[in-house]
């Protein structure tokens, strides 16, 4: 399983480097923009975006260490695959029974053309797929769990979720339906 997740790193590295760019990411580098004060970049382009303006507030925070290089843009989706392979990999030691899922589903989720090709877009589809991915590993966990859920026991699992959750929320209003 690292074999293959090396692989598909390597494979999504090297697609965001030999890409081109394409129109919504000008839409999006044009969102994230820094000329406009943020109350202004709010009400003059990011009301104008079919998405929630999460994604776009925490690209523009990170414009100064990225500037304008679209690949820099792209390698920020290492950001949520870090978080959905560490959420994979806390709940395969802490809940042994879903390992099995965690290894079928990361297989399923890596080897979608869509993983590949939304790491190499800088829009928010990437992190949206990430969310989801945690969303739905929290419920598969609480589905098959065979007690209660308990405060602080499970309170690992509990904040994957609500960060799954509130990402869900504020990333794209489709998904989040």
């Amino acid at each position: 399983i690292y074999a293959f997740a090396a692989l598909a790193m390597t494979c999504m590295i090297m697609a965001a480097y030999r890409r081109g760019p394409w129109i919504d990411e000008f839409w999006t580098l044009w969102l994230t923009r820094p000329d406009l004060p943020l109350a202004d970049a709010f009400e003059r382009r990011w009301l104008l975006d079919v998405h929630p303006p999460l994604f776009t507030f925490l690209i523009r925070l990170l414009d100064p260490l990225v500037g304008d290089d679209m690949v820099r843009r792209r390698l920020l989706n290492l950001i949520p695959f870090v978080f959905a392979a560490a959420f994979s990999v806390h709940m395969s030691i802490r809940a042994p029974h879903a390992r099995r899922f965690f290894l079928v589903f990361s297989i399923l989720i890596a080897s979608s053309p869509w993983f590949a090709t939304y790491f190499a877009e800088h829009r928010s589809y990437f992190s949206q797929l990430c969310s989801s991915y945690v969303l739905l590993g929290c419920l598969f966990v609480i589905h098959v769990s065979d007690r209660d859920l308990r405060w602080p026991r499970d309170a690992s699992l509990a904040l994957y979720l609500l960060a799954a959750i509130l990402l869900s929320f504020n990333l794209h209003y489709v998904m989040a339906m």
